[in-house]
Parts: structure tokens; sequence; C-alpha cells
């Protein structure tokens, strides 16, 4: 038996086994700590995911119960400029991360549907608008709560991520409350003015509507969780 030459003169490549690719388990609610190890060793969290994570709660949790003395007429430039500053951050983290990656990371899911017909709809509503400049400022604020959605939807991908979103929101929530009721009987900081009365009970957000709406919408949460 003769061994056949190799005439073109190139090496000839070794054949190499491909590694499969890990099957991600995702962490579902009901599991034991022990479980949750398990599957946390199958499937990693992304450092990009942590960050966004840390970017969200961050938002989550200082764009509330921030405010500043200086600026008792408008309670929410302090609050604007907080979360604004952050989500600019993780804009061009994400944008970093895509082009390192050459793609996009977009998430299949039928919400996006109705949040581009939303979308539409606002911009649609911008040639009819009485004041071009407020209709702008109001569109900045959803692009913000859409933004935070994008990246909630996308990069928050496990129950333990949540689960710590969700007691954040918690967080705030006893926070802004304890305040509130403090308020209503009328114990204020010393450097607070306010006026009298139970139509200015506002916690930390400037607006008693405001803090209605944070309330309402963290309360169905919470009661639906327990």
């Amino acid at each position: 038996m003769t061994k056949k030459k190799n005439l073109s003169g190139k090496n000839p490549k070794k054949k190499t086994r491909e590694k499969p690719e890990r099957k991600t388990v995702p962490i579902k609610p009901g599991m034991d700590k022990t479980q949750v190890k398990k599957v946390k060793k199958l499937t990693p969290v992304p450092f990009i995911n942590r960050v966004m994570e840390i970017g969200i709660i961050l938002v989550a949790v200082g764009t509330p119960l921030l405010f500043s003395i200086w600026s008792k007429n408008n309670f929410l430039l302090p609050k604007e400029t907080y979360a604004e500053s952050i989500l600019i951050i993780l804009l061009g983290i994400y944008l970093i991360k895509a082009v390192e990656d050459g793609k996009f990371y977009v998430v299949k899911s039928d919400l996006w549907y109705p949040l581009l017909a939303f979308m539409g709809a606002c911009l649609i509503s911008l040639f009819h608008s009485i004041s071009l400049y407020l209709s702008l400022l109001d569109l900045a604020d959803f692009l913000s709560y859409f933004f935070v959605l994008f990246l909630t939807v996308n990069f928050i991908r496990t129950y333990t991520q949540r689960n710590r979103i969700f007691w954040a929101l918690v967080a705030v929530c006893l926070i802004s409350s304890t305040y509130a009721v403090c308020q209503f009987y009328d114990i204020e900081f010393k450097f607070w003015a306010r006026q009298g009365g139970r139509g200015n009970i506002f916690s930390t957000f400037g607006n008693p509507n405001r803090y209605a709406g944070f309330v309402g919408g963290v309360l169905p949460v919470m009661i639906g969780y327990f």
C-alpha cells in the first residue's frame, strides 16, 4: 500500500470537531435555589445584559426618589436630567456592542406591533398639534419610555433579573409612600416649604397626579406577585 502524494502543494486541512452550542435553559418561577444554581451554570448571563440591568434599576430607583431643594418649582428637571443621562449612556453601550458584533439585538415579540402603531400615531399627531414645541417634548418622554421597554425586553431575559427589578420598584414604592404618609401628618423636612392641605401630598414626585400614577402602576404588580 502506498500513500497518495499531495500534488497541489497545499497542506491538508485537519478536520476539527465543532463544539456543540449550549442549550439555554430559562429560570422559571417556583424553582428552588439548587435548581436556579444549576441553570445559572448552564446559561450564564452575558455581561451586556448585566450592564443593562444595572442601568434599568438605576433609572427605576433614582428617577422617582430624586429631587432637589434648588428646583422646587420644577420637580421634573433633576429627574429628567438624571434619567436621560443614564439612558444616553445605555444607548451608547448598545450601539457600540451592535457595531462590534455587526448586528442589532432585537428580540422577536408581538409587543412591538402595538408600540410601533402608537409611535406612528404620535408622529401623525404632530402635524395637527397646536404647540409643536410642547408636542416634541412629550414625544421625547415617550421615546424614553419606549427605550426602557426595548432594553427590558431584549436584555432582561431571566427570572432573577426580573425579580431584582421588581423588588427595586417595591422599595421605591414603600419609601415614597412612607414620605407621603409623613406629609399627610404634616411631618416635613425643614428645608422643604409647601402649602398645607391633603391635596398637596406629592411625596418625592412634586405632583399628586404623578405620585398616584406611579403607585397605581406598581401596586397591582405587587398584589399579583404576592
